[in-house]
This record gives structure tokens, C-alpha cells and sequence, in this order.
């Protein structure tokens, strides 16, 4: 569907989200075809931006991909919540030049999607704090701190949600040794 039209926004970020799930939690023992993974579904967000008008006008002319990011709307969270979500993931994975060499994108968008609707994806953006405070190279001795709240506050925005505890299992709880 996504390359029969490739203006379909929702089939698109279908097929990122896809791709993330796919890698995270299908081959999630197989490192190589994970990263493989994570990188398709980044690209495709990219390639997505790349046929937004609006975001390749203040590309153009600020030359400033973070800014121009900030000119999309709510109907470009979703394709950029999993596209930054594997790029967040195959960051990860990465040494520390490309973790802060990827921070300001990961960073612009998701504070651009909280900016847009701070409940989005139950309590992603909570979710996503916490998880960059435990990796993030450029974090203070107050991170560990600093991420348990932010998952706390995620749970409390949907308690169900069992992402969230996943990921305070995966990060928060193995830096802290908990």
C-alpha cells in the first residue's frame, strides 16, 4: 500500500511502527537485522518529510532540520514518534559520538509532539524521558532521579500501558541496579 501512494501519511506510519515492533520485539535477539530495522523505519520518516511541503519550506530556508520540525502538525506525530522511537533505538545500540550526534533530533521531536498534545501515546513522552535520562551521554548524577519521575509519570497517565514498565524494566532499573 505505502508504494502505491506514497503521500499515504497513515499507511506510512503504519509500516514505521511496524518496523519498530517488528525489531523490538520479533527479532529483538538478532542485533543486526534489529539495527537493520530501526534504520528502515527512521529512513522512512525521513522520506516522509521529504514529501512535506510545509517542513521542506523552513528546511529550505533555515537550513535547520530541528526548527523545520516544528512546523508540522499533529497529523505527523504518530510517523514521527516511531521513526524518532528507531532512531532513539538504533542510538542506542551506538557509541557515544553518535548518541549526542542524534540527541537534538530525538529531542526537538519529541518535545515538538508533547508541545502538540502531552497526553500522546500514553504518556510517550514521559515514557521517552525516561528511557533518554538512563542512555543519554549528556545526562547529570540527577538523571536516574529525574527518568523514575518521568516514568511515574507516565503509569499515572495510563496505568495499563505495560510499554511503560517494559522500558523502566530495560533502563531505568538496570542503571540503578533495582
Amino acid at each position: 500500500l505505502a508504494t502505491r501512494d506514497s503521500t499515504a501519511l497513515p499507511v506510512w506510519t503504519k509500516l514505521v511502527q511496524a518496523y519498530y515492533f517488528n525489531a523490538d520485539y520479533v527479532l529483538w535477539q538478532d542485533s543486526t537485522r534489529r539495527d537493520s530495522l530501526f534504520a528502515e523505519g527512521y529512513n522512512m520518516t525521513r522520506q516522509i518529510l521529504r514529501q512535506s511541503k510545509t517542513y521542506q519550506s523552513v528546511l529550505s530556508s533555515s537550513g535547520d532540520p530541528n526548527l523545520a520540525v516544528q512546523s508540522l502538525g499533529a497529523e505527523y506525530s504518530q510517523v514521527l514518534y516511531w521513526g524518532t522511537a528507531c532512531l532513539a533505538k538504533w542510538a542506542a545500540t551506538k557509541g557515544e559520538i553518535v548518541q549526542r550526534g542524534q540527541r537534538p533530533w530525538i529531542m526537538a521531536v519529541i518535545n515538538h509532539i508533547h508541545g502538540l498534545d502531552s497526553n500522546f501515546y500514553y504518556g510517550a513522552y514521559d515514557r521517552f524521558m525516561g528511557a533518554m535520562l538512563c542512555v543519554d551521554p549528556l545526562a547529570d548524577e540527577n538523571a536516574p532521579l529525574r527518568a523514575r519521575l518521568h516514568f511515574e509519570k507516565s503509569i499515572a497517565k495510563a496505568p495499563e500501558y505495560l510499554g511503560t514498565y517494559t522500558l523502566m524494566a530495560q533502563y531505568y532499573a538496570r542503571r540503578t541496579k533495582d
